[in-house]
């Protein structure tokens, strides 16, 4: 798998062996982390609501990006995360 990266003011591909290796994804799991102790602060009335839902949504984000770096090819993978 390639990450876009600027190096030397080009953009170019470097490897990477996972997702583990992904800037984005590392992001995106501090990201989930900052969430859920947000929310912990959440009345208790809305833990099987608000909570809930705000959690699922954002540990779908690294979870759709761990998907998309599982797939063998760059259109498979932009599939997941297009660029735009």
């Amino acid at each position: 798998m390639n990450q876009l990266t600027v190096i030397n003011n080009e953009l170019r591909y470097i490897h990477l062996k996972t997702h583990h290796d992904l800037t984005v994804w590392k992001k995106s799991i501090g990201f989930v982390t900052t969430v859920y102790k947000i929310t912990e602060e959440y009345p208790k009335s809305e833990i099987y609501a608000l909570t809930n839902q705000v959690r699922r949504a954002v540990v779908s984000v690294p979870s759709i990006i761990a998907e998309g770096a599982a797939r063998t090819s760059k259109k498979n993978f932009h599939i997941f995360l297009p660029f735009r």
